[in-house]
């Protein structure tokens, strides 16, 4: 078994892990928790900041003249108006559109995808 690999993130992250535990999740070393209390995270979380670190999540490239079509039919949130590299609230966000300063779809039909990642949500 090769040894886990560290995400970009990880030197900067790696001091903030009081717990020293590390667990092996899609061939990268990532910190199931940062602290010793879930509480102290929990109100973190609710009072001020969190971070994880999602890179070793898959990242998928749909592509083809129906890839904006299909993610619309597959996403809650309307991509004809998402802008490139945002976050919106969905089970999938976009990425990246590189080359296009339109929106969604004026790529070459090709629509660049990734799990949820970590979004802070304006109040």
């Amino acid at each position: 078994m090769p040894l886990p690999k560290t995400t970009p993130f990880h030197e900067c992250l790696a001091p903030f892990n009081e717990t020293g535990i590390w667990k092996h999740w899609s061939g990268y070393l990532a910190a199931p928790r940062y602290q010793y209390s879930t509480t102290a995270e929990y109100y973190a979380i609710r009072n001020a900041v969190a971070v994880l670190d999602t890179s070793p999540l898959f990242k998928y490239r749909i592509s083809g003249v129906d890839s904006v079509p299909f993610l619309q039919s597959v996403m809650i949130t309307n991509v004809y108006t998402s802008r490139p590299a945002s976050c919106p609230r969905s089970m999938i966000t976009i990425a990246s559109l590189r080359g296009t300063s339109t929106g969604a779809g004026k790529n070459n039909g090709t629509m660049p995808v990734m799990p949820p990642v970590s979004c802070i949500p304006r109040f």
